[in-house]
């Protein structure tokens, strides 16, 4: 999490260590300069991987994959985010803004937020067709979960900026909390919608049996003839052994779906989980950097990257789904 520069009765200006406020931070920061090359070197995997996957859609020139490509370009945002943040992770080596810093990561996880939520109103609106009987209500709860998640990236480091005189950290847990309210109402959203659309694909296997009769008249009498028994289409045609049958379209949609909403849930479910743990490891960094701000330091404490990681891993799994395009 972020750190404010605006520290009223502090010794130096944020992130220089007191007494001299010659050095920042980062040089008493234990690992920094590996946190840097990990987020250069897994950050720039991701961006070359989701590149790779993007050229493959604009290849076909499908007006069918606008969504895909859609999802995949929040996908390249959130890992061009995560590999710039390599300048300067926690904003302790003085070369970019506090409100950067924090606004990169924030507008990361709002990258992976926006394509989950997206992505659902995809397969909501294909599995519904003409009939729109989900698509309102998940467009208003999507539509809000994202400019709620977008607005808060953006108020909430503008206030810690301004308001770290507090010093009970009130504005940092409302941020994480605000986070943990639109990412639980984001996976409650995908595990009532993902049910609904995956009790719809039942129906419609139900429906379609893949030991239903061929009625394609023309196929019938081209392949009777083929067989030698006349164009008369009275006699029964025998379906092809299982061996060589191929499956239905409803069956593949259906994997497709499960495979989607798996990845989906585990994403969703996971940076909720991290977010849990973020709101209780908030102090210990924070009163490290003040404790150097303020009258200075030989060690400044660093918490693992929890949200880096959770951001890393959403978008593996937004590249899994999207694996067989």
């Amino acid at each position: 999490m972020g750190f404010a520069m605006h520290m009223p009765d502090a010794a130096c200006a944020y992130p220089l260590i007191a007494p001299d406020c010659a050095a920042p931070i980062a040089t008493v920061t234990p690992r920094y300069r590996v946190q840097q090359l990990a987020y250069l070197g897994v950050g720039s995997l991701l961006v070359l991987l989701v590149t790779l996957k993007l050229a493959l859609v604009f290849a076909k020139r499908d007006r069918g994959q606008a969504t895909q490509r859609h999802i995949l370009l929040l996908l390249l945002g959130a890992a061009v985010l995560l590999t710039t943040r390599a300048i300067d992770p926690l904003g302790l080596n003085n070369v970019l803004p506090y409100v950067l810093v924090v606004g990169m990561s924030d507008a990361c996880t709002g990258c992976l937020e926006t394509a989950i939520i997206v992505m659902l109103m995809f397969w909501i609106r294909v599995m519904e067709g003409d009939v729109q009987e989900y698509s309102p209500r998940l467009l208003w709860v999507g539509g809000l979960s994202i400019a709620a998640a977008w607005v808060a990236n953006v108020v909430f480091p503008i206030l810690q900026w301004y308001f770290w005189d507090t010093g009970d950290y009130v504005l940092e847990r409302i941020k994480i909390s605000t986070a943990l309210v639109i990412t639980l109402v984001m996976t409650t959203t995908v595990s009532i919608y993902g049910w609904k659309i995956h009790r719809r694909l039942e129906d419609i296997l139900d429906a379609v049996s893949l030991e239903a009769p061929i009625d394609d008249y023309d196929y019938v009498l081209s392949t009777k003839n083929v067989l030698g028994q006349g164009a008369s289409p009275t006699l029964p045609l025998p379906l092809p052994p299982p061996s060589v049958r191929s499956y239905h379209g409803a069956c593949c949609l259906r994997s497709k779906m499960l495979e989607t909403l798996v990845g989906l849930q585990l994403v969703a479910g996971f940076i909720f989980v991290l977010q849990i743990y973020t709101i209780f490891r908030v102090e210990t960094q924070n009163e490290s950097v003040v404790a150097c701000v303020m009258t200075g330091c030989t060690h400044a404490h660093m918490n693992m990257p929890i949200m880096p990681i959770a951001q890393v891993l959403g978008i593996c799994a937004g590249m899994w789904i999207f694996r067989h395009v």
